[in-house]
């Protein structure tokens, strides 16, 4: 019996672990086309903010485990200008890349 119970909450575990993706985010300045180093990205579903984060020095950042679900991702650097991809798709089981490129200020 107690096998039978550590084998159907494994199993649950293991669909709660498989109902999330991944995003992964390069912000990068537009004319260069190179990453910005420790650039802000923002995510936010409608207009809340859900996750912040600062990307590491070639300018990517990616965030694990997030529900499947629409949202808007904001790039921002103190020598560009913000800006923002929106309607951006997280699907279940997979990685959604995602590029913000940035113009100078």
């Amino acid at each position: 019996m107690k096998l039978l119970t550590t084998i159907i909450l494994a199993m649950g575990c293991s669909c709660a672990f498989a109902q999330t993706g991944v995003l992964s985010v390069t912000v990068t300045d537009n004319e260069t086309k190179k990453g910005i180093p420790f650039a802000e990205v923002k995510i936010y579903k409608k207009r809340t903010l859900i996750q912040q984060a600062t990307c590491d020095s070639l300018g990517n950042y990616e965030i694990v485990s997030m529900r499947p679900d629409t949202v808007n991702v904001q790039g921002e650097a103190e020598t560009h200008r913000k800006n923002s991809r929106k309607d951006v798709v997280i699907r279940e089981n997979k990685i959604s890349f995602v590029n913000v490129s940035l113009n100078r200020k």
